[in-house]
């Protein structure tokens, strides 16, 4: 599967969300210049552990998107 994933580009794919979920051995995640307009609170995050951390992910592009 993608449990090996690292680098994801999907700039300019006309995306309306964020694929999740997202592999944890992420690092590069390039969404620029999509439709994406709103984050879901478990997409880099988990409602319930608020100590998670990705620690692998240090790279994350989000700009050309209509987010609120």
């Amino acid at each position: 599967g993608m449990s090996r994933l690292e680098f994801l580009y999907l700039s300019d794919n006309h995306l309306s969300y964020i694929p999740t979920p997202l592999p944890e051995s992420l690092r590069v995640l390039h969404l620029q210049n999509n439709n994406i307009q709103s984050l879901h609170t478990d997409t880099f995050c988990k409602a319930d552990d608020r100590s998670y951390r990705r620690n692998n992910l240090q790279d994350i592009r989000l700009d050309g998107n209509p987010i609120d």
